[in-house]
């Protein structure tokens, strides 16, 4: 029996947690296996899922490894359908080679004038605002107008009734206790206090997130939404165990404070010493110093 029959035979352990529907599961699997003759499986799985945030997650894998034959154009296809502009602006970002005048075209449709205005202002996205610049030279203008919209987010779409009631809105969330609806529904609370004259709190919706401990949504919490005590978050993602989202959180939460940051190194370097995110946190250091 030849070496490469033997590569080809599916292994029933990973099939199984192929079909666990657990996107957590599932993107491990794609980084334990790097797709393999299990590409396509796992990318109808993750699909399976419904989860949005996950499924973005498993596109950043998959580029980020540049694993050959992975359908990246149906992935992105995916997030600019999604009505979700958070995962746009970090899909033309951090995922290299994006289309952007797709995701630019979709990203100004939602009207949310929280992420068209994101683009301008953060240093990070230089250089994807200076190619939307030459795709839409108006593009100040086209931020300026979507001020006159009334952006809601289409993942709140099965609570729209409540869009004028917010106190009862935030209610019925807290009641699913969906990590990605809080983190959804914070997000739509910042923009209408910034765009919308609202004057809502969403410490409410911050202490549940962390109380329900799920360290991708506490991880984008962190990375979407203004948050002034982040202990709580940065606890529960440490308690997941998972070196992923701490890393993530290091490195992509901004005003973390040192203290914040040695934390999370630490438990870093002790869940997982020969991990390859501490060895890019090491590499950084050497770099600045």
């Amino acid at each position: 029996m030849s070496l490469e029959y033997l590569k080809n035979i599916e292994n029933p352990e990973i099939i199984e947690k192929i079909n666990s529907k657990d996107p957590y599961t599932i993107c491990d699997v794609l980084e334990e296996t790097r797709g393999g003759i299990y590409l396509k499986k796992l990318e109808d799985a993750i699909i399976k899922t419904g989860d949005i945030i996950q499924i973005y997650e498993f596109l950043f894998l998959a580029v980020d490894m540049n694993i050959t034959g992975f359908d990246r154009k149906r992935f992105e296809g995916i997030i600019s359908k999604s009505g979700n502009p958070k995962l746009m602006c970090y899909a033309m970002e951090f995922v290299p080679g994006t289309n952007i005048e797709e995701m630019i075209k979709a990203l100004i449709n939602t009207g949310n004038t929280k992420y068209l205005k994101m683009l301008l202002n953060n240093e990070e996205y230089a250089d994807v605002i200076e190619i939307v610049k030459k795709i839409y030279p108006n593009y100040e203008e086209i931020v300026e107008e979507s001020k006159k919209t009334q952006f809601y987010p289409s993942s709140l779409e099965e609570f729209r009734e409540y869009k004028d009631n917010i106190e009862e809105l935030k209610r019925q969330i807290r009641g699913t206790k969906n990590p990605h609806l809080i983190t959804e529904l914070a997000n739509y609370i910042e923009y209408l206090n910034e765009y919308k004259n609202g004057e809502y709190s969403i410490d409410d919706l911050t202490k549940l997130q962390a109380e329900i401990g799920d360290p991708m949504q506490s991880y984008e919490y962190l990375a979407s939404v203004n948050v002034k005590d982040k202990r709580g978050l940065i606890k529960a993602v440490i308690d997941s165990r998972r070196v992923k989202f701490m890393y993530y959180v290091h490195e992509y939460v901004s005003d973390l404070t040192e203290e914040e940051k040695e934390l999370l190194k630490k438990h870093i370097s002790l869940q997982d010493p020969k991990s390859k995110y501490v060895k890019e946190i090491k590499s950084e250091r050497e770099v600045s110093e």
